[in-house]
């Protein structure tokens, strides 16, 4: 290859990462509203190994989620995913958000990113109203992840730093992934969710002024266990590029979040059905 060749295949790869960048960026408070997306969908599984410094997936998803964390309706949305990677240290995505791998050895890691949290409306459901909306703000983002396959572990901590003071909570999980058959993967999981009582007050909680304009009673939401659940991700190789991936995951509301009088349904679903292609 000429290095005049060289330099347009370079220079057309950095125009395709920007615009790549720009549409992860403007996405990014789009997808904060899905109530936690599921990490999965995040470039948490690749095709194949890439021989560049650069991995980009580009694909579209679709979720059926609830209108909010406690919520007796759901919705559905449909989502671009766009996940850039970069010497698998360096991520940017709407979900994980921008960040990096900061120590790796062996099965284990350790991450940092900082990402966004897109709050609740309202008018998201009658139950809410007058209870006001719950602003959205910049989040710092914690990682561990161990992998020894076929067994994983995660562990991430978000907290949101702009915008309201909703706190932060922990999410625990642990996954077991196998080959099916062929090229169809499948990965089972179990998952803990724990929060800070400003999380807990900010989305299970209300005030006395929140009581008078809702109708609801007051009640105090302290930190601890939120949510257990379990789940499962799927992914079929159509070829070296592209994939399918689905997902269903269970929630359980428990402790102070599930005696929340916001709270209409402590059983809570998610299903999803996407592809993706990676460069």
């Amino acid at each position: 290859m000429s290095p005049n060749q060289a330099h347009r295949e370079n220079s057309a790869m950095s125009r395709f990462i920007l615009l790549m960048l720009l549409c992860t960026l403007f996405n990014a408070s789009a997808l904060a509203q899905l109530n936690d997306p599921p990490m999965e969908i995040a470039g948490d599984t690749k095709v194949e190994k890439s021989e560049s410094d650069w991995v980009v997936r580009v694909g579209a998803f679709g979720l059926i989620t609830p209108e909010y964390q406690g919520a007796d309706d759901y919705k559905i949305r449909a989502f671009p995913v766009i996940d850039l990677e970069y010497k698998d240290r360096f991520f940017l995505n709407p979900i994980k958000g921008l960040g990096v791998w900061f120590w790796k050895e062996s099965n284990t890691r350790l991450g940092a990113s900082l990402g966004y949290r897109g709050g609740r409306d309202e008018d998201d459901s009658s139950r809410l109203e007058g209870m006001g909306d719950v602003d959205g703000g910049m989040t710092t983002n914690l990682f561990f992840k161990w992998q020894s396959r076929p067994w994983s572990a995660d562990v991430r901590y978000s907290r949101q730093v702009t915008g309201d003071d909703t706190g932060g909570f922990l999410d625990l999980s642990a996954g077991y992934g196998f080959r099916l058959f062929g090229p169809i993967i499948l990965k089972p999981s179990l998952k803990l969710t724990l929060a800070d009582s400003n999380y807990n007050k900010s989305y299970f909680g209300v005030t006395p002024r929140q009581s008078a304009n809702s109708g609801l009673p007051v009640y105090d939401a302290d930190a601890g266990i939120n949510a257990v659940g379990a789940g499962i991700f799927g992914m079929m190789f159509l070829s070296k590029h592209w994939s399918l991936q689905s997902i269903f995951n269970y929630d359980r509301l428990v402790g102070d979040a599930a005696d929340s009088p916001v709270v209409e349904n402590k059983n809570q679903i998610r299903a999803g059905l996407g592809f993706t292609y990676q460069f």
